[in-house]
């Protein structure tokens, strides 16, 4: 799943989903990027974003920066 809501992992409820689910969440770092930025990220780093949602079971919301990929475990 990508995401540019990078708190639903603090919120209670959806929390609590993304456990149930057993979800693989990308959320974007930063609520201030453009659609154009954001396209680019995503460009430089969708092999990193196959590799970690594969190799990392879930659930899991990883963080997409400008400086790359950084995984939180729930």
């Amino acid at each position: 799943m990508l995401t540019k809501d990078k708190a639903q992992r603090y919120s209670p409820l959806e929390k609590a989903k993304i456990i149930e689910h057993q979800l693989k969440i990308f959320a974007f770092s930063s609520g201030n990027l453009s659609g154009a930025e954001m396209a680019n990220l995503l460009q430089i780093n969708l092999g990193k974003l196959d590799r970690f949602a594969n190799k990392y079971p879930a659930p899991f919301v990883g963080s997409i920066t400008k400086t790359g990929i950084n995984l939180r475990t729930l």
